[in-house]
């Protein structure tokens, strides 16, 4: 048999499977390394090379403006301009990189590659300096030409450093983990982390800049800009801008401060006088306005981020980046940010083929306000304590022997307070006034602003005991589910409890030892109102029950914010027991308290129904509540809630429908309230003299329906020491046994006899309502006269007071 042998050795063949082995191997490598840049990082790449390609440049847009119902501009943004330094100047490797630049030129490229590494660093390190102090004198000169505090710019400069540093490391570690996933327990390369957007782009540190200081800066800036590329050889600082102006806009007030005219010839005695009062008042309506900020903060980011974190690719056009952008933080600026803000606009430029592509700007919605602000500028006038009308007077506590009464102010002490007038048909607000106002708040000292709290919207967010200006609503209630007839009578005893006459009184027993009506004729609800009996309200409220009460305020409109367009909801960063999170809160507007039955012990559940007839015990409204509950009886128990926003499509969940109410009911109760004002028994008739009385609400030709309310307060409590902590410890005051003074009440020309405005008005700690609140209320009437929403019998002759 004959063997016929291969040619080709043993070893042959096993050199041959190795080379193809390794063949394959590096095939498998290759493919893996291609899928790792096609799918796992392929658009990361691909963005990151049209990145390089192409220069984007964002075109500024502005907020909306704002005006009054007149479309007189309240908030509007003024052309100007905005500076910004690139991240890499900010962080500091601009210095590094030039200094390295500079060290690579004075060596030559070929001899500083044959350098050792530490060489190297030390050449670099001997520069540094120089270039670290161009960039100080940078900072020293934005501060010197802008006015801008150095250390502020300093912490702008941390807050940037900041919140970019932690995006940085945010992206790095999502690039890394896609970089780990494909590996397979064998590093197949060194990763690489790429640079994000904001690495490369300049952030805002100075804005609203006039034209004059901008000049300036661009001579100033060129300066150094011209030293920095004299210090290299190639120039090669020059591709890099040191500073960066972007055309922006400055929020304006045009109207934030006006002069008005006050005429005092209808003032109580004391402040009457036939010669106008002329007052320059700020911060007019700015609670309403509310303001901006600049600094860009991280729930800002969260909310409505400008880039995708992990992409760095653009989300939103409208969306915040760090640094310096105007955002609404009170008021309608802040409740209707996102309509007033705008969306920026976009130039891409591709570097390769010069093509460029454009995204036009959107500027933000102008927001048109129900508010007329003239009337809210007389009416801001008419609140401040200049006037008088807000200070302890005379005549608010009475004349006794001069001995100081503990359960009053000083004279002379000034009343925080808020006014409201809404259109009853519309609800429309046309005023709501806060004293003192946000502008006096900041330059008021620490004790001040501590005791006051002017940043405080009183008109919507201060929530206090109603007292006495919830019984027309309680009766018109208690009326429509049928627990009292509307025509029944109940008898004044002076205290509600038989056995027990120091207890739920009513305030003519306590004051005089008196009754109203008597046996024979007890009180109906008409003279009940007009008399704010107690006693008739007790049974009432008794009757209702808590339940039935309770269910009744919310459907004045309690216990809920209204949504009058000033609310709004924001993520706020918080720390507890050592654990960060994100907690939604709402702002803007206050709801009220309204007891819930099922958290009143059986036992008590009596005595807290009795104590709502007459708006004492847990229950609290604010003015802008109370004025819309009015306007709700007036209208027979329409619901038309007050709102702010003069906007076709604003709406933001506020109710309709109506209550139903009994309209004898109703009737009677607007009776009532006319005859609080003008029979002269009624508690918001008149003013009393130690030689006569004197008529409050004496306006020709208008009729004013009216409760006054002189509701028991919480303690009132004065940082005298000013360190910004109230404390029931000396120093600090804490006075106790102190009313809030209410009015509330409607107005209408005496033609038609038919209510048109709701006017509340609330006096903090000033006692009687009728003495204390009635005589401002009188002269916002007034100011409706003279502004044309009332006629009256002498509008032609009536002075024409109001903002100029």
């Amino acid at each position: 048999m004959h063997i016929v042998r291969s040619r080709f050795p043993l070893f042959f063949y096993r050199r041959l499977v190795l080379v193809v082995g390794i063949g394959v191997f590096a095939a498998l490598l290759l493919g893996l390394r291609l899928v790792q840049l096609t799918v796992v990082e392929g658009e990361a790449l691909r963005q990151a090379a049209e990145r390089s390609i192409r220069r984007d440049q964002f075109l500024p847009t502005w907020r909306g403006s704002i005006t009054d119902r007149n479309g007189l501009v309240l908030a509007e943004d003024r052309a100007s301009w905005d500076l910004g330094l690139p991240f890499t100047v900010l962080s500091g490797r601009w210095a590094n990189e030039r200094a390295t630049e500079q060290a690579m030129d004075s060596m030559g490229r070929d001899a500083w590659g044959m350098l050792s590494p530490e060489v190297q660093g030390e050449l670099i390190l001997e520069r540094v300096p120089s270039w670290n102090a161009l960039v100080e004198q940078l900072y020293e000169g934005i501060c010197a030409h802008t006015g801008l505090e150095r250390q502020e710019l300093d912490r702008r400069i941390d807050g940037i450093r900041q919140s970019i540093s932690r995006m940085i490391a945010h992206v790095h570690d999502r690039q890394r983990s896609a970089f780990e996933a494909i590996q397979d327990s064998t590093t197949l390369d060194v990763f690489r982390p790429r640079p994000i957007a904001e690495e490369l782009e300049s952030h805002v540190l100075v804005s609203g800049l006039d034209d004059e200081v901008v000049f300036r800066l661009r001579r100033f800036t060129q300066a150094l800009q011209e030293e920095a590329d004299s210090r290299l050889d190639g120039g090669g600082s020059g591709d890099l801008e040191l500073v960066e102006f972007f055309d922006s806009g400055r929020r304006s007030r045009p109207f934030g401060g006006s002069l008005v005219t006050i005429d005092r010839s209808s003032f109580p005695r004391a402040l009457r006088s036939d010669e106008p009062l002329e007052l320059l008042v700020t911060g007019i309506g700015d609670h309403i306005l509310g303001t901006t900020r600049t600094d860009v903060r991280a729930e800002d980011v969260k909310r409505r981020p400008f880039r995708d974190a992990s992409t760095g690719s653009v989300l939103d056009l409208g969306g915040y980046r760090p640094g310096l952008d105007s955002i609404g933080v009170r008021g309608v600026e802040a409740s209707m940010e996102d309509r007033l803000r705008g969306t920026r606009g976009i130039e891409s430029r591709n570097l390769e083929t010069n093509e460029v592509t454009r995204q036009a700007h959107v500027p933000g919605e102008d927001i048109r306000l129900t508010i007329d602000w003239k009337l809210q500028a007389e009416i801001q006038a008419l609140l401040d304590p200049r006037t008088g009308l807000a200070r302890v007077q005379q005549y608010h506590v009475g004349w006794t022997d001069g001995a100081p009464n503990p359960t009053r102010l000083p004279l002379g002490t000034p009343l925080d307070g808020s006014v409201v007038v809404l259109d009853v048909e519309t609800g429309e607000i046309l005023a709501m006034v806060s004293s003192p106002t946000f502008t006096e708040g900041l330059a008021m000292d620490r004790g001040d602003r501590t005791t006051h709290a002017p940043f405080l919207h009183r008109a919507v967010e201060a929530t206090c005991p109603p007292g006495s200006i919830v019984k027309p609503l309680v009766y018109v209630a208690a009326a429509t589910d049928g627990v009292i007839a509307v025509d029944e009578r109940i008898e004044c005893t002076g205290h509600f409890l038989p056995n027990k006459t120091d207890r739920l009184r009513c305030w003519i027993y306590k004051s005089y030892g008196a009754t109203h009506g008597s046996p024979d004729e007890p009180l109906d609800a008409t003279a009940a109102i007009q008399n704010s009996c107690n006693i008739f309200f007790y049974e009432i409220g008794q009757r209702m029950g808590l339940e039935r009460l309770a269910g009744w305020y919310r459907r004045w409109g309690l216990d809920d914010p209204l949504r009058t367009g000033l609310a709004y909801e924001r993520e706020i960063e918080v720390t507890r027991d050592g654990v960060t999170g994100w907690e939604t809160r709402s702002f803007g507007e206050s709801g009220g308290m309204v007891p819930d039955p099922s958290t009143v012990p059986a036992g008590g559940r009596g005595g807290e129904s009795i104590m709502l007839g007459i708006g004492q015990g847990r229950l609290t409204w604010t003015p802008l509540q109370a004025a819309n509950a009015y306007a709700m009886l007036a209208r027979g128990g329409g619901i038309s809630d007050a709102y702010l926003i003069a906007e076709d499509w604003f709406d933001d969940g506020r109710r309709s429908g109506s209550l139903n109410l009994d309209p004898e009911a109703c009737r009677r109760a607007l009776e009532g309230l006319r005859l609080t004002i003008e029979d002269s028994q009624g508690t918001g008739n008149n003013l009393r003299y130690p030689d006569g009385r004197d008529p409050i609400f004496d306006i020709s030709g208008v009729r004013v329906w009216g409760k006054t309310g002189t509701a028991t307060a919480p303690a009132r409590r004065v940082d005298v020491n000013g360190d910004g902590i109230l404390s029931d410890a000396p120093p600090d005051e804490r006075k106790m046994g102190l009313d809030h003074a209410w009015f509330v009440g409607l107005a209408g020309d005496r033609v038609d006899d038919r209510p048109r405005y709701a006017v509340a008005v609330l006096l903090e700690y000033g006692g009687s309502g009728g003495r204390v609140s009635g005589p401002l209320a009188a002269e916002v009437i007034r100011a409706l006269v003279r502004h044309g929403y009332l006629q009256g019998d002498s509008f032609d002759d009536m002075s024409t007071g109001g903002a100029s």
